[in-house]
């Protein structure tokens, strides 16, 4: 499992076992964006900071070759682009 921190951009979770992608608060770093991809996972997690959502639910999941790219804006978490290949 990972914090997602203000020095990250691309995040590959890349083992067998289910991984969660912890979001931070997005008022503490608005406008940052992340890519995060499902490298060689069973499953996938990111998970949204408190009370905060992604596109209006707590948390996305997906299986290997799943990838998303969140932005922060204000209080809140937006899916800018998802993407599913083999790999």
């Amino acid at each position: 499992n990972y914090t997602l921190g203000t020095s990250d951009s691309i995040i590959y979770m890349n083992t067998t076992q289910v991984l969660t992608a912890s979001l931070p608060d997005a008022t503490t770093v608005n406008g940052i964006v992340y890519t995060i991809k499902n490298a060689n996972s069973n499953l996938m997690v990111i998970d949204a900071s408190g009370s905060q959502t992604i596109d209006g639910v707590r948390s996305l999941t997906g299986t290997l070759g799943q990838s998303w790219t969140v932005s922060a804006d204000n209080d809140v978490w937006l899916v800018l682009s998802s993407h599913s290949s083999s790999a």
